[in-house]
This record gives structure tokens, C-alpha cells and sequence, in this order.
């Protein structure tokens, strides 16, 4: 053929393309290729005898640091007689990743409170060249309870790989995040994440302490039962502010399973003689 048309090929790949050559002549013939193209360079062999009336396939490599369109010809000569050109040609493009999804919502899964928030996201590599890859979470003011993994690695040609992203569950975690895509030498891509909470209900097994007749100076213990009776894991914090300073609560947030039980310690340490009823949200 006079065109060897490598077509779509990744920068900096490996592409081996067939020049198929054929000697009808009754005599032994001579093929030498005057490669001088620097893409051309890794073609292990450029002189050929061909016995007569056969036909072989001689490998020509091809390899582009440069992105962009590749036409360019060498010529080949026939028991040392100019012989002709024979045009190169290729698309080559940079590497790039997929992904299957720009932005995954994780919704309760399973009963385990740390790992019920999980999603994943596919990579794809269409291309004939690896590719390297690193995530990078966006920090927000608000902090990033979203995690991913790998968080960094390679996706081989014409292959993909799976991530798995984590939402750590808590009542002052964020429920929107992001991560960026970096591919190595190729394009930026942006992932949205969303934790779907889903509707929860929590009550007092006992809606009222009694801290009657507490000594002053010392501390006195009582608990309180948190009940969750919702469909969903339930995630709770105490307010601070609508607290006296000498009322304590532990934990001050934390989860309650589906359909379990929490306590909450509640320490009272009078330091003056006086009586008071005050709600805690």
C-alpha cells in the first residue's frame, strides 16, 4: 500500500502497523525504507529480501510525543532503484479519562452505621495507552466527609476501573462534596457527590429528668434515653446554649441505629442553692 493509516492513537503509545510488500518477479529483490520520520524511529528493521514470488509483512512502528494530525511520507527503494513514497498518516490524541457519572448520591445501604453511605463511579480508558490518575477532594470551609478510593492509580488501555466512594455519617458532616480528576499529562474532571439522609424519627423514652434534691458542690448523674423510630440511621447533636453551666451532657452528638437505643449521660453539679426546670434541644 502506498498509505499507512494508523489512525486514532494516544500520544506517546506504541502502534505497530503491517506494510504488506509483494515480489512478483521470478528474481530475489531488495526493499529498503528511507525512514528518516523521528515517529518512525523504534521500527526495528529497514532492509528486506524478498524471495521471488512471495510476499511478507514488514512491522513499522509508529510513536508521537505531539498531538495533532501526522501526515508525512518516506520513501523506499527496489534493488536500490527509487521505488516511491509511501504516506504516514495518524490522529494523535491526548490521553483522557470517563467517568460514568458526574455526580453520585449515596443513600443508606445496609445496617452497618460507619459504611452504610457507599457509591460508586467508573473510570473509562478508550484509548490505547495507560493512564495515571489522581483524586483531589475540594475542601470547603465546611470541612469534606466524602472519601474515595483509590485515590490514585492507573487504568490500562481499553480497560476501567471501579471507585468507591464513603460518606462518613456524623450530625455535623457536610452532605455535598467534591473531587477533582486529575489525569496525568490529559484532561480535569469534576465529581459531585450528595449523602441522602432520609427521613428519621427520634424521641425521649423519658421526656423529663428529675435532678431532686442534688447536693451542692457535688455532681449527680442521671441518663436519658434516645429512641430511634425511624425508617433510617438518625444523627444528633446537643445544643450547648440552651444549657445551665453546671448541666453536662455525653455524648454531645453522635448516631442512633435504626431502630436502636442511645444514652445520654447527663451530670448536674449545683454550685449555688436554687431550683430550675429548663428544656434542652
Amino acid at each position: 500500500p502506498s498509505v499507512l493509516n494508523f489512525g486514532d492513537v494516544c500520544v506517546n503509545s506504541t502502534n505497530t502497523h503491517l506494510l504488506h510488500i509483494i515480489n512478483m518477479l521470478p528474481i530475489h529483490i531488495l526493499i529498503q525504507l528511507d525512514v528518516s520520520l523521528e515517529e518512525l524511529k523504534k521500527t526495528s528493521q529497514f532492509s528486506y529480501v524478498i524471495p521471488p514470488t512471495t510476499n511478507t509483512y514488514i512491522s513499522v512502528i509508529f510513536e508521537s510525543p505531539t498531538i495533532g494530525k501526522f501526515w508525512k511520507s518516506f520513501t523506499f527503494t527496489v534493488n536500490n532503484m527509487p521505488g516511491g513514497h509511501i504516506l504516514v498518516m495518524a490522529v494523535v490524541l491526548p490521553v483522557r479519562l470517563q467517568l460514568s457519572s458526574n455526580e453520585l448520591i449515596l443513600r443508606p445501604r445496609g445496617f452497618l452505621v460507619k459504611t452504610c453511605f457507599r457509591g460508586t463511579v467508573r473510570m473509562y480508558n478508550h484509548q490505547n495507552y495507560f493512564v495515571k490518575f489522581e483524586w483531589q477532594p475540594i475542601n470547603t470551609g465546611k470541612g469534606m466527609a466524602f472519601s474515595i478510593r483509590p485515590a490514585k492509580g492507573t487504568v490500562e488501555p481499553y480497560c476501567s476501573l471501579e471507585c468507591e466512594v464513603t460518606w462518613q455519617p456524623g450530625f455535623d458532616s457536610p452532605e455535598r462534596g467534591e473531587f477533582i480528576l486529575h489525569v496525568s499529562e490529559g484532561n480535569t474532571l469534576k465529581l459531585k457527590c450528595l449523602a441522602h439522609l432520609g427521613h428519621s424519627k427520634v424521641t425521649f423514652l423519658e421526656p423529663r429528668i428529675l435532678f431532686s434534691n442534688s447536693p451542692q458542690g457535688l455532681t449527680t448523674w442521671r441518663k436519658a434515653i434516645l429512641h430511634n423510630a425511624g425508617q433510617n440511621h438518625a444523627y444528633f447533636k446537643v445544643c450547648d446554649q440552651s444549657l445551665l453551666s453546671m448541666i453536662h451532657i455525653v455524648p454531645s452528638q453522635g448516631i442512633i441505629p435504626l431502630g436502636g437505643l442511645t444514652v445520654l449521660n447527663i451530670s448536674c453539679t449545683p454550685t449555688v442553692k436554687e431550683k430550675f426546670d429548663i428544656r434542652t434541644k
